[in-house]
């Protein structure tokens, strides 16, 4: 995390918990009562549990997604990000499997669902790759197809001229 988003948090966090504790003893006009002092601790417990959690989410989204985690991804980024699960996953049952964790047969029944899980995913991500690469080639084709109509007007055009 960037040192300025942490700033960022960190602030928003000592903001929001003294505008509780003002509002609170500006209830009990600005005196120290029992009460005022247990619902001063239980806004520092809320705004600590949502700091917590907030930093949680943070923590969750992996280093190169942690700045749009709650952005729409394309149908590309999500297979990209879902073969990448199924393989950590795979990783997973090997090293259960190595340390016992797992019987044999346990573990290559499961790697058997992830790896056809995984494959899937490949295919997927290969169609959308090549209907890309048939769209990119279509768009070039048209665009040279544009620019030799254009060149041959503008030389027939320059050859009159110059008759």
């Amino acid at each position: 995390m960037a040192k300025g988003a942490w700033s960022y948090r960190r602030y928003a966090t000592l903001g929001a918990l003294a505008l509780g504790w003002v509002f609170v003893l500006a209830q009990h006009n600005f005196r120290f009562t029992p009460s005022a002092v247990m619902l001063g601790l239980a806004w520092l417990c809320l705004v600590w549990s949502i700091q917590t959690v907030w930093a949680m989410a943070d923590a969750a989204a992996s280093p190169t997604d942690r700045a749009s985690w709650w952005r729409h991804k394309t149908p590309k980024q999500e297979l990209k990000l879902q073969k990448a699960s199924l393989l950590r996953a795979l990783k997973e049952i090997e090293f259960d499997r190595d340390t016992g964790k797992l019987s044999a047969q346990d573990a290559e029944s499961l790697a058997a669902t992830y790896r056809q899980d995984a494959i899937e995913v490949m295919r997927q991500l290969d169609a959308l790759d090549a209907s890309a690469d048939a769209s990119v080639h279509g768009e070039i084709k048209a665009e040279l197809a544009r620019r030799r109509a254009a060149a041959g007007k503008g030389t027939s055009g320059k050859k009159a001229a110059s008759t």
